[in-house]
């Protein structure tokens, strides 16, 4: 069994195109999560952090080898509904900069598995990414995620994120 799920995370290692949202973590307060999500034609990095009940504010970097590098800027806002978040960014990519607003919404799927969906939208910018968190022990998750963006790119990222 180990070896079919190590074949298949290889596979669609090898078969990603360009991930960008950072997928969204479930952090208690003073919690902090770095990550890693890795493809064929990029890498992305983050870090966030809850700061209080209900702020969660992060940065994330993408190397996309063939392409422009980006930096997020972000901040996650938990509602009253625990699982609607508001997230409000800036976007930096050759000194260009964007402004972005979206919403998250969570949920528990399984045990040890929660579900997610975020949009985010700015000047020129629209993305929608559906993803799942897999816990693999207290402190890391497993991620798979779907992003589709604007320009009709859709790409499948998989990841690993650590928390402390």
């Amino acid at each position: 069994m180990k070896k079919k799920i190590i074949t298949f995370i290889s596979f669609l290692l090898l078969n990603m195109n360009n991930v960008f949202a950072t997928p969204i973590n479930d952090l208690e307060r003073e919690d902090t999560a770095v990550g890693v999500i890795s493809g064929s034609k990029n890498s992305m990095y983050y870090l966030e952090t809850q700061t209080t009940d209900n702020l969660i504010l992060g940065i994330s970097y993408r190397d996309l080898r063939n392409d422009k590098s980006a930096t997020d800027y972000y901040a996650q806002i938990r509602t009253d509904n625990e699982t609607l978040r508001v997230i409000v960014g800036n976007r930096i990519s050759d000194d260009h900069s964007k402004g972005y607003l979206g919403g998250a919404v969570q949920r528990e799927l399984a045990d040890d598995l929660e579900g997610y969906a975020s949009l985010i939208a700015g000047s020129g910018l629209q993305e929608l990414q559906l993803g799942a968190n897999y816990r693999l022990t207290d402190t890391s998750d497993l991620n798979i995620n779907l992003s589709t963006l604007s320009g009709n790119k859709s790409s499948i990222g998989i990841g690993v994120s650590c928390k402390f």
